[in-house]
């Protein structure tokens, strides 16, 4: 369900004052804040109508907004990646005789379907389902069920099918990418290849080769593969007896190793921050490694259930996952202290989610560039919400234009007090009943954050 503008603001002017307090009366600086999204099942959001849930966080996990109503196909989305705190691509179950492939550059504001059914056409997309979805800029891999591997070289505007040979029939259910041209996809339990696979090609899907080095006859699946660079990666799934199980390489996977087992159930997600900080994502629970998997901890404050089905994390302190469940529903538990403590999201707007498949944050923070843009955003969303006319909207939206202006020329202070008059006329809407009390103090809250960054940089 959509949270109203005024909501969402409201907790995120409340966040950032927060934030500014910690750092007024501690003389540090403030701690970074990510933007991620996650995603999973079709639900309906009180219109009646049903579409797959993408959520959004714009303060590092702490509330969520949901996107895409009138936009989303009524199927259930299940992949996800965050190029930056602004871009994003999600995939899922078919609809309308192809892949569902969204992408998103303003936030998730406006999301476009990408692809079409039409054989004849360069934008093509088969009539399967996707898993999962990675992206380096406009190089964008995804995979599914039964045998895919998509991958666009332009934002979407073209897809080209690289399944190798034999594998057609293969469900493929992780991929990676580190920098479009190298790529990774794993799955397991096809027709002509019943047990695991991982395919890696170093040019852009035109050869492929079977990695090897570990046992393949008694893995069923890998689910999940996350590289923290040429030489780095990490693999993980089960074997036939319902162990999970990971892998692990360090020469390029010229070889695979076995390194860490799980009794009976399966490890869903993998993100490798470092060449020593691993998460992991199980049926039971999170795990991670501080020293490339010598040693894994796990958290013990999280509740019970089945399953675990995404992990993302920008550090060895801050994770998030996504939990799924066709009972007991869905939510998003993160961390920002290495697992020591865990925080549980599962319900939005007072409604229990339902299950969430993957989660995605931006690895890099927003800056001063980003905080104003997003509330350009909002003021957008009032205008469009008609708490705004254009012209009241265009007044509040300019004085933000001449702050980015004067940033990116380094005039603080010429910033700062467009910045000011900003929330002057914020003032003066709100005096004049243009605006809600409540909602003048949102923006405020906003702005003033924005301000005192100058202080306390982030």
């Amino acid at each position: 369900m959509r949270a109203s503008m005024s909501k969402k603001s409201l907790i995120i002017g409340i966040f950032f004052f927060m934030l500014l307090l910690l750092a007024g009366n501690a003389g540090s600086e403030t701690e970074p804040i990510y933007a991620g999204w996650t995603v999973g099942t079709s639900w309906d959001d009180g219109s009646g109508t049903s579409y797959g849930t993408i959520l959004r966080s714009t303060d590092s996990g702490e509330t969520w907004t949901r996107q895409g109503a009138g936009q989303i196909a009524g199927v259930d989305m299940a992949g996800v990646f965050a190029v930056d705190p602004y871009t994003a691509w999600v995939v899922g179950d078919v609809d309308s005789g192809y892949a569902t492939i969204y992408h998103t550059t303003d936030g998730g504001r406006t999301w476009k379907r990408k692809g079409s059914s039409d054989p004849a056409s360069a934008d093509y997309v088969p009539d399967v389902g996707l898993c999962k979805v990675h992206a380096r800029g406009d190089d964008v891999w995804a995979v599914g069920n039964p045998g895919v591997i998509l991958h666009t070289s332009d934002g979407g505007a073209t897809w080209t099918n690289h399944i190798p040979a034999g594998y057609e029939n293969t469900l493929l259910q992780g991929v990676y990418t580190l920098d479009g041209k190298t790529v990774w996809a794993t799955g397991g339990a096809g027709e002509e290849n019943n047990h695991a696979v991982i395919l890696k090609s170093t040019d852009a899907g035109l050869n492929w080769t079977r990695q090897s080095g570990f046992s393949q006859a008694s893995w069923e699946h890998i689910l999940g593969i996350s590289a923290a660079d040429a030489d780095t990666a990490w693999a993980v799934g089960a074997d036939t007896q319902e162990n999970g199980l990971v892998l692990h390489t360090t020469n390029g996977d010229a070889s695979w190793t076995h390194q860490y087992t799980l009794p009976f159930q399966d490890i869903n997600e993998v993100c490798a921050v470092s060449t020593s900080t691993v998460w992991v994502a199980a049926d039971r629970g999170i795990y991670w490694t501080n020293d490339g998997g010598q040693s894994w901890d796990s958290a013990t404050d999280l509740p019970s259930g089945l399953a675990y089905m995404g992990i993302c994390a920008v550090s060895a302190q801050k994770a998030w996952a996504s939990f799924y469940q066709s009972v007991l529903g869905g939510w998003i538990a993160y961390t920002t202290d290495g697992g020591t403590t865990w925080k549980i999201v599962d319900q939005l707007n007072g409604e229990d989610l339902l299950g969430l498949w993957t989660i995605s944050f931006a690895t890099r923070p927003f800056n001063l560039d980003d905080m104003i843009i997003s509330l350009i955003e909002d003021v957008e969303m009032l205008v469009d919400d008609g708490l705004l006319n254009q012209g009241q909207g265009n007044a509040l939206i300019v004085k933000l234009e001449h702050a980015l202006d004067r940033l990116a020329d380094d005039r603080l202070k010429a910033a700062i007090n467009a910045l000011e008059a900003f929330s002057n006329q914020v003032d003066a809407f709100v005096q004049g009943g243009v605006l809600s009390p409540e909602i003048g103090q949102d923006l405020s809250d906003q702005v003033n954050y924005i301000i005192e960054i100058f202080r306390f940089p982030l």
